[in-house]
């Protein structure tokens, strides 16, 4: 007795494909309005601000000294010294710039040379080894996940020197 086998139809490929291709798309966020979060801050704004003053002359910054107190001028200076809400913005701002200048190097081809050698004794004499080793690493961004990487990146940046 002989068996039919049977053979997958050739819309199962297609919709293989079709789902590989569907899995792959690069879809951009969707368009979000300030109003549907917070209503209270869509006041319009005006495009130009007016003053009435002319000038009201150089600032210097050092607004401090006008109290004319060594003690309040001590005590800022140690508050500005030990401020550790400084610092940790301080320490952010450091780790997300080199988070962001190691982004911008992702898309660069990396080349490795080494040149291992080894000595060993086998029991029955020793032996020496040498080679070389030229390795290059290159990942294409295709998809678009390299320079989305860079861009979020660039962002912490953008915002811890803000902060």
């Amino acid at each position: 007795m002989i068996r039919h086998l049977r053979t997958a139809p050739p819309v199962l490929p297609f919709l293989g494909l079709l789902l590989l291709a569907a899995a792959c798309h690069k879809g951009t966020p969707p368009e979000t309005d300030p109003a549907d979060y917070a209503p209270e801050l869509t006041e319009q704004v005006p495009d130009r601000f007016y003053s009435d003053t002319t000038s009201a002359g150089s600032y210097d910054g050092g607004w401090l000294a006008d109290f004319n107190d060594p003690r309040l001028e001590a005590v800022v200076a140690e508050a500005m010294q030990k401020n550790f809400s400084l610092r940790s913005a301080a320490a952010n701002l450091q780790v997300s710039a080199a988070v962001a200048k190691q982004a911008d190097r992702r898309l660069e081809p990396i080349v490795a040379l080494s040149l291992p050698a080894g000595a060993g004794d086998q029991g029955t004499g020793t032996s020496a080894s040498f080679g070389t080793s030229l390795d290059i690493v290159w990942e294409p961004d295709i998809w678009g996940e390299i320079s989305s990487g860079q861009a979020a990146a660039l962002a912490d940046f953008q915002a811890a020197r803000a902060t």
